[in-house]
């Protein structure tokens, strides 16, 4: 069965369906040259992408969500300090970034692998693109640096093109291959892997179940 086949059955009605030129590319690149490394990929990059329905991240949260996913940023005020954006303990007060993406990606990115101060702005201008959702200036300086002589495309200076189709399918196998996923994708390793794209391994479960039906078509 062809990959384009098994992607528009794991994700119908999703980004998929305008892929079905560039998937080829992806898998030469990245080297999914077994079921479970191909597998492995579809069910990784099928979760980031909220099951390809987008390229690009969604940071427009809820105070809910934002102390979800990010604990150990943000916090709600007392009530002597519900005027505070910032807290003596470094966290930042969860209110004012409610469903605010720019802000909310500036502050939780700031000083991250090459990211600048929250002022700098870096954190928005690098939030997650792609198949994989790309984050962080050094990720973005890297995979241009690497995928320049293919893609013919400034992705450093121009990170909006990573949300295009082709280019968030290809710095999706870049990321793979940049930090050898396929190392524990041979094995069947769905939570090793899952800790390389994403250190809290949110969304395992789901991670795990398209690893298993990705396979099973394969």
């Amino acid at each position: 069965m062809k990959i384009d086949t098994i992607a528009k059955q794991l994700f119908p009605h999703s980004l998929v369906l305008g892929l079905a030129d560039y998937w080829e590319e992806v898998v030469d690149y990245a080297e999914l040259n077994t079921p479970e490394t191909l597998a492995m990929f579809l069910a990784q990059t099928g979760v980031e992408s909220r099951y390809y329905q987008t390229f690009e991240e969604n940071l427009s949260y809820s105070v809910t969500n934002i102390l979800s996913v990010f604990p150990r940023l943000f916090r709600l005020p007392s009530e002597g300090e519900k005027h505070l954006q910032y807290f003596t303990d470094g966290k930042a007060n969860a209110l004012f970034y409610d469903r605010n993406p720019r802000a909310l990606a500036n502050f939780a990115y700031a000083g991250k692998m090459g990211n600048g101060p929250e002022s700098s702005g870096a954190g928005w201008r690098f939030h997650g693109r792609g198949a994989i959702q790309l984050t962080l200036h050094d990720n973005y300086y890297n995979a241009n640096r690497d995928l320049f002589p293919l893609l013919g495309r400034d992705i450093y200076n121009h990170p909006n093109a990573v949300a295009e189709p082709r280019i968030g399918l290809l710095v999706a196998g870049w990321y793979w291959k940049k930090n050898n996923l396929n190392e524990t994708a041979r094995l069947g390793h769905v939570k090793l892997t899952t800790r390389r794209i994403n250190r809290a391994c949110l969304h395992l479960l789901e991670r795990n179940n398209l690893y298993n039906k990705a396979l099973k078509l394969l």
